[in-house]
Parts: C-alpha cells; sequence; structure tokens
C-alpha cells in the first residue's frame, strides 16, 4: 500500500516482547548515488554529467554486484538517509537489500549490547531510497514519477524536502523485491535480455531494443514462437497460507471474495503465476492492477491464456484492465506455489533461473521510496 510518511527524528519501537531502544529517523538530507554501470543507460559520459550534480563523496559508480555490495555498506557506515539509485529496479533492489542486511546486522549488535552490557544505543533507520530511470525497465518509475534522472536530481538536491510513499515489499529465498513471476513473464526476459544482447553489436538496433517496441519484438518474434513449438503451460498448484486471501472478481465489480489458510487457490495448467506489491513491470505494463489496494498484502496473479490470446489482448494486458476467466487475481499475505516441472523465475526484472515450488511472503519492512511528483526545482 502506498502512503504519506512523517519524519520524526526519533521513533521508539512498540511491538510487544521486543527490545525497547529508540530509532533514529533517517537523515534524508544527506544523500548517496548509486550508478550501475551495466545498466542499460548508463556509460562513463551518463555518469559524468550526472556527478556534477552530486558531492564526489557521495557518488558511488559500481561496475560489479561485488563493489556494490562494498558500496551498500559504506553507506550504511556513512549514516546516508536517502539513497537514490540508478540502473532500473533490479539495481534498487539489490541495493536495498544489502542496505537492509546491514542495517540488520548493526541493529542485532546495538540489541545484545543493550541485553547484556545495559547500553543505550539508539537503533539505525532504513533510509527512503529513489529511483533514477536509467535502466531497461523502469517499473518502479511509474509509481514515483521518475522520469529524466538529471532533472530528478535536481529535485532531490536542491528541494525541499522531498516527500516519499511506502511500497510493501516481498520476500522469498531470503530477498525482499516488489514483483516476481514464474513463467513467461521470465521466459520474455529471458528472450528480451538475449536479443538486447545480440542489439548491443548492431548500433541502428541498439536504441530500438531498449524501448516498448524491442520488449514487443522479443515476445512476438522469439518467446511466441518458441511457446508453440515447446509448449506452453506447467501444472501447478497455488496454496494460500494467509489467514484470510481474496479472490478480486474482476467480472463482477472487483468484488473481493475472502478465501481461508490452506486453500487451494488454483490447481491445473497455467502459463504465468507472479506476485506483485506494483502495479508495474517496464515500460508501463500493468500487469498487477490490484497492487496497492490492500495494506500489507500481494496481487497473485494466475494466467492460463495460451500465446495467441496474449498477442490478441496485448493492448488491454498492457493497461492493466483485461478481464476474462483465463486471467485470476487474488490478494495474499503468504502464498505457496508448487509446479511439476521446472518455471523460468524472475523478480525485480532480472532472470533467477528456473524453480518448481516458491513460497512469497510478505515482509515487515516496507520500501521507503522519494515520490518526485511532489517535489519542485
Amino acid at each position: 500500500m502506498f502512503q504519506p510518511l512523517d519524519n520524526n527524528r526519533l521513533m521508539p519501537q512498540a511491538r510487544r516482547g521486543e527490545l525497547q531502544l529508540p530509532t533514529l529517523a533517517p537523515a534524508t538530507e544527506r544523500i548517496a548515488v548509486v550508478l550501475n554501470r551495466n545498466a542499460k543507460m548508463v556509460d562513463d559520459r551518463v555518469a559524468n554529467r550526472l556527478a556534477r550534480f552530486v558531492p564526489a563523496a557521495d557518488f558511488y559508480y559500481s561496475h560489479t554486484l561485488d563493489e556494490a555490495e562494498s558500496f551498500a555498506r559504506q553507506i550504511v557506515q556513512k549514516g546516508y538517509g536517502t539513497v537514490l539509485c540508478g540502473g532500473g529496479d533490479g539495481t534498487l533492489v539489490n541495493v536495498m537489500n544489502h542496505v537492509y542486511r546491514y542495517i540488520d546486522e548493526a541493529n542485532e549488535w546495538r540489541k545484545n549490547r543493550a541485553r547484556h552490557f545495559g547500553e543505550q544505543q539508539a537503533l539505525l533507520p532504513y533510509p527512503e531510497f529513489g529511483v533514477l530511470k536509467l535502466g531497461t525497465g523502469n517499473g518502479l518509475s511509474k509509481v514515483v514519477g521518475a522520469a529524466n534522472a538529471a532533472l530528478d536530481l535536481q529535485k532531490v538536491f536542491s528541494g525541499p524536502r522531498h516527500p516519499s510513499i511506502e511500497v510493501d515489499l516481498i520476500e522469498a529465498e531470503g530477498t525482499k523485491f516488489v514483483f516476481a513471476g514464474l513463467g513467461y513473464d521470465a521466459w520474455v526476459l529471458n528472450d528480451y535480455m538475449q536479443l538486447k544482447k545480440w542489439a548491443d553489436k548492431h548500433k541502428l538496433m541498439k536504441k530500438f531494443t531498449a524501448t516498448a517496441a524491442g520488449y514487443l519484438m522479443a515476445v512476438v518474434g522469439r518467446t511466441v514462437p518458441a511457446m508453440l513449438k515447446q509448449g506452453f503451460y506447467r501444472n501447478v498448484r497455488v496454496i494460500n497460507q494467509s489467514e484470510t486471501a481474496y479472490f478480486m472478481d474482476g467480472r463482477r465489480g472487483d468484488r473481493a471474495i475472502p478465501i481461508k489458510n490452506g486453500e487451494v487457490l488454483y490447481e491445473g495448467p497455467a502459463g504465468l503465476v507472479g506476485v506483485g506489491t506494483s502495479p508495474y513491470y517496464g515500460f508501463g505494463f500493468k500487469i498487477y492492477p490490484f497492487a496497492g489496494t490492500m495494506p500489507r498484502m500481494m496481487n497473485l496473479r494466475v494466467a492460463t491464456m495460451g500465446p495467441v490470446e496474449v498477442l490478441s489482448r496485448l493492448p488491454s494486458l498492457w493497461m492493466g484492465y483485461h478481464r476474462s476467466n483465463t486471467i485470476l487475481d487474488f490478494m495474499v499475505e503468504k502464498v505457496k506455489i508448487e509446479s511439476d516441472d521446472e518455471f523460468p523465475f524472475q523478480h525485480s526484472g532480472d532472470a533467477m533461473g528456473y524453480r518448481k515450488e516458491m513460497t512469497f511472503s510478505m515482509s515487515s519492512k516496507p520500501l521507503k521510496l522519494v515520490d518526485y511528483r511532489g517535489s519542485i526545482i
């Protein structure tokens, strides 16, 4: 759910049974900028141009995953309260997970010192994050109004203080993210990345493949023909592990129908089983239209439509208003997915291999995001 935030310098913890230590509010005026050199729109020229808006000590230019992890540790140690990430949803999620982990480790150490030695150190806060639209998909850019990276940097650095919103996070396999999918979304992503890799060697095609048209080219030219040849569906079982879940009946006015814990939400052939707390994939593809409508819940979507129907309904699917009996939408807190055969898996727009079983659950920690729509230069 997207909610406005207030900044207070001290925010006491109130969970029953938890050690009561105050938590510092993030020093949002301290801003770090992290760029991913491997992102679509990031090169040395772009980095040099953006670096002009940022103090040198606060500018982090990452060339590898190891370097990004090192930068995340420095960001925690230096106490930044705002972290702007340039390089797409995957870049932001990667940096966020490292930062969250280092903060959790530091806070656990402080709690242990308090338990054993009576030291009363305030806990470290989680910083706010910002999206700089420099990646391939940039699904979160639609949520916060990110557009031009240079202009958005100026908005944050020359403020007034930028507002923030909260986006709930999903957890699986020890990683937090805002959207993920098993099935043809990951299949398309793999095909699109292969097309992009080929296009990088052909200057005329490089710019074309970096657009929504390039994504559609991967769908029509690679994914659909492969699906028709190799088979499209996997037999899946989707089990609700929430206390209460809801079936969103779009054909009856988006009515929410309660579902009990342990019930099988769907069993049979499916081409996609995905979850999201943000409505958008890249290029404005609104694949999770109910995301954000219920606090602390994710939109689970099960699609059984074949490739021909996908192509024929693509515009309405893209805009998020297509409803049919081949698309089932639910709101859940925790869900287990089992597949007879391996499914391609992706999260945050990054291909993650194949899975036969996944459990997705809501994280207790939301993601605080800079909202550029309320900032004024």
